[in-house]
C-alpha cells in the first residue's frame, strides 16, 4: 500500500515530517519508537518519492488493516494543520488483487453554523477491479457530526461558534477487503459569512446571490441585473471559502479622483469606472465618492438597467 500526502505550508518542511517518526531520508520510519523490518531486514516503511508538493510512502503487505489506520490516524494528528491531502491508495489484507480508484473526489462544502448538514455518500464514488465496492465508512468526524452506515448519509448541525474547516476522510473497501480513502472538507461559516462560487480578489466588488438556499458570492459586473454590486470584500478567497463581506466604509484604491463619483464597471469584473454605461442592457450603478487619490467612500446605490 502507498499513502500520499501533499503539502500545503510552505513553512513545513518533510524533515519535520520525518522527525515526527524519527527517521532520516533514507532510514525506515520508526512508528511509536519501535523499527519496523520484515523477515528479511526490509523496512516495512520507506520514502518512495519527494517533491516540493508531495511525498509517497510505502507500506509492506505484511501491515494489516488495523496497523494502517492507526498510522493513518498518526498522521492526521500530527500533521492536520500541515498537509491538506493525506490519500491511502491501497489497503491491507495481505495483499492480492488491485486497489480500488476514487472515480469521483468529493468536493469541499460549506455551511453556515445552526445550518442542517446532511450528506450522501455513494458507493458509485469508487470503483475496483476486484468487484464491488461493499462498504463505504468515514472517519475524523467531529462531535456534532453523526454517520449512518445504513443510509449513507453523514447528518447533524454546526454548534454557535464551531466555524472553521473540518478534514473528513471517507472510506471505500471493496469485496477484499482492499480499500481507498477521499478526504474533503466541511467548512463552517458564521451566519455573515458568505461562500465564494467563483476566485474572487482582495478589493473586488461583489454580487450575492441565492444558490438552492445558500447565499454565494461572486465578482459583480455591470453586465446584466443578476450581477450587481452588494458590498466588496477586503481577502482574497478561493471557490468554497468564505468570508464576510463589507458594504459602508472607505475602501482604498489608486489613482482616484477627489470628488469623482463612481460606478459599477461592465468590462471589468469586481471594479470601478467614472463613468456609468450607456449601451442597452447594460447596468448603471453609482458605487461612491472619492475623498482623495487613494480613497472611495462606498455608497452602493441602487441600479438602473438601461433600455
Amino acid at each position: 500500500m502507498s499513502l500520499v500526502v501533499t503539502k500545503v505550508l510552505a513553512s513545513h518542511t518533510f524533515a519535520d515530517f520525518r522527525s515526527i517518526f524519527n527517521a532520516n531520508a533514507d532510514d525506515a520510519i520508526i512508528v511509536r519508537g519501535e523499527t519496523d523490518t520484515d523477515v528479511d531486514g526490509v523496512p516495512l516503511i520507506r520514502f518512495l518519492t519527494e517533491s516540493d508538493e508531495s511525498f509517497e510512502i510505502l507500506l509492506s503487505d505484511f501491515y494489516s488493516i488495523t496497523q494502517v489506520d492507526e498510522l493513518l490516524a498518526d498522521l492526521r494528528t500530527e500533521l492536520l494543520a500541515e498537509f491538506e491531502t493525506l490519500t491511502g491508495t491501497g489497503g491491507g489484507g495481505g495483499g492480492g488483487g488491485s486497489l480500488p480508484i476514487v472515480a469521483s473526489p468529493i468536493a469541499d462544502i460549506a455551511f453556515a453554523y445552526g445550518e442542517a448538514i446532511e450528506i450522501l455518500l455513494s458507493p458509485n464514488n469508487a470503483t475496483s477491479p476486484n468487484g464491488t465496492i461493499d462498504s463505504v465508512t468515514v472517519i475524523g468526524l467531529p462531535g456534532w457530526l453523526s454517520y449512518n452506515s445504513g443510509t449513507r448519509i453523514i447528518s447533524g448541525t454546526a454548534p454557535t461558534g464551531a466555524t472553521g474547516s473540518y478534514p473528513i476522510t471517507v472510506r471505500y473497501t471493496d469485496s477484499i477487503a482492499a480499500y481507498v480513502d477521499d478526504v474533503f472538507k466541511i467548512q463552517i461559516t458564521s451566519a455573515a459569512q458568505v461562500v465564494a462560487s467563483e476566485h474572487i480578489w482582495a478589493g473586488m466588488l461583489v454580487n450575492i446571490y441565492d444558490d438552492g438556499g445558500v447565499s454565494k458570492m461572486r465578482p459583480a459586473i455591470g453586465t446584466d441585473v443578476d450581477h450587481v454590486a452588494h458590498g466588496y470584500i477586503d481577502k482574497t478567497v478561493k471557490v468554497g471559502q468564505a468570508v464576510e463581506p463589507r458594504f459602508d466604509s472607505i475602501k482604498t484604491y489608486i489613482d482616484l479622483v477627489p470628488g469623482e463619483q463612481y460606478f459599477l464597471s461592465w468590462t471589468e469584473p469586481g471594479g470601478i469606472s467614472t463613468e456609468g454605461p450607456d449601451e442597452v442592457g447594460l447596468v448603471w450603478q453609482p458605487i461612491g465618492y472619492a475623498l482623495s487619490t487613494t480613497e472611495l467612500l462606498i455608497d452602493i446605490d441602487t441600479y438602473i438597467l438601461i433600455s
